[in-house]
């Protein structure tokens, strides 16, 4: 999948791993940006490796990521 922001491919900072959402309800949680991800393979808070957006659960009004459940 692709990061919200960025657009490039979502891999987790920490190790590295391609995030890919297990299910649509995954996924709807990367794009709401008040929902915190793990990354399921270090298990650590998602942070995209290349623009550094942190998948925490926190965001600032009008910073919610737009996308669409691409499967």
């Amino acid at each position: 999948m692709r990061c919200a922001y960025c657009e490039r491919p979502l891999m987790c900072a920490q190790c590295g791993a391609e995030y890919v959402p297990p299910t649509p309800e995954a996924y709807a949680a990367v794009q709401a940006c008040d929902v915190a991800v793990a990354c399921p393979t270090c298990e650590e808070i998602l942070v995209c490796r290349w623009c550094g957006s942190v998948y925490d659960g926190t965001c600032e009004p009008g910073d919610e990521p737009t996308g669409e459940w691409t499967g």
